[in-house]
């Protein structure tokens, strides 16, 4: 199923676990007050096949979260900041 959201739609409607980029992760799209958040929960590849250690935020702009590990990574955006297409599991 596909589903397209736009800044005016009803952000609750994306509460739930998705599951975008191709099937290589599930996110858990939730609501802490009025911002909403997405949490990766499950990663096809969890660990960096060179490292064998969990994969991390190594593209991450913010220099100090490289090291932040993938699975478990909370972020927390307006919903018209959402990602607007995603596939569910």
């Amino acid at each position: 199923m596909l589903t397209t959201a736009t800044a005016q739609d009803n952000g609750d409607q994306l509460i739930g676990l998705w599951e975008p980029s191709n099937g290589k992760a599930r996110v858990k799209i939730g609501k802490i007050g009025s911002k909403y958040y997405g949490k990766i929960v499950w990663l096809r590849e969890p660990n960096d096949p060179q490292t064998q250690q969990p994969k991390v935020d190594k593209n991450n702009p913010d220099e100090s979260k490289r090291s932040v590990p993938l699975k478990g990574y909370l972020v927390r955006k307006s919903p018209s900041r959402l990602p607007r297409i995603f596939q569910t599991t």
